[in-house]
């Protein structure tokens, strides 16, 4: 489906019936990222999938992080979803989620947060204006091969090359230029100064080995919310809905009250 939103499009698909829960995908992966999951986490749930801005349908918008959460939030109006939902989100979603949570606290229930930080150390934030660059002058070709060696580990590379392969044909059917803004909004994020006051129930999940968001992030990000918690997932990357779909749903499941 594709919804308006003051800052253009944004495109979705729903499943299911019940309490809403939303999915909000990483820089490196698009909404299908989380098909090996769908079944499990959509038992009694009423499931959006969204594009998150500028990639499948949804319309580019500025490289900020309030941009992409109110665009979320507005798309969340739109389709009429409960105000206590549920987000699930990794990488990019991740700090989408939480933005979206700092900005529009009485719209969240409770979150999911794969692959995140507080902020980038400068050498890393330099990594991301790099890959902006280097998509936006050779295309996502540029950038594919680390990306699929931070969605999965190199052992599950080496043993799953047609899930490599799938991933790497959505990732060159991304939009340079979406990408290249994502890079840009990671960049700059820093939410040293918001993670005290969110009230939201949150869940921290972080594979031992992903390399994009280590898990020192992810376990700096739950002592900073109150009351959230942390469980990390052995030999697992950035990508733990692909990587280990089972594993994910497992830690996952009972703080979503899905059984």
């Amino acid at each position: 489906m594709i919804v308006k939103t003051s800052a253009g499009t944004m495109g979705a698909e729903q499943f299911g019936d019940g309490p809403d829960l939303v999915f909000l995908h990483s820089l490196l992966t698009d909404r299908r990222v989380y098909d090996r999951v769908l079944p499990a986490l959509s038992r009694g749930r009423r499931v959006t999938i969204v594009d998150l801005p500028g990639y499948g349908a949804s319309t580019a918008v500025e490289p900020r992080l309030s941009s992409y959460a109110e665009a979320v939030g507005e798309l969340s109006e739109a389709l009429g979803l409960s105000p206590d939902l549920a987000i699930i989100g990794n990488g990019l979603g991740a700090f989408v989620a939480l933005a979206v949570a700092a900005q529009r606290p009485k719209q969240v229930g409770r979150m999911v947060l794969a692959g995140v930080a507080t902020r980038f150390p400068e050498d890393a934030k330099a990594a991301f204006d790099q890959m902006a660059i280097r998509v936006l002058t050779d295309g996502m070709d540029g950038v594919a091969e680390i990306a699929l060696r931070r969605i999965f580990t190199e052992e599950y590379m080496a043993d799953h090359p047609d899930m490599v392969e799938e991933r790497r044909r959505a990732l060159l059917r991304m939009d340079p230029t979406g990408f290249a803004a994502g890079c840009r909004a990671i960049r700059d994020l820093d939410f040293s100064e918001v993670l005290g006051g969110i009230e939201v129930p949150t869940l921290v999940v972080v594979g031992s080995d992903d390399q994009a968001t280590p898990p020192s992030y992810g376990r700096a990000v739950a002592a900073a919310i109150p009351g959230a918690r942390y469980q990390e997932l052995p030999g697992v990357a950035h990508g733990p809905q692909l990587q280990a779909p089972d594993q994910f749903v497992t830690a996952i499941g009972p703080f979503l009250e899905i059984r």
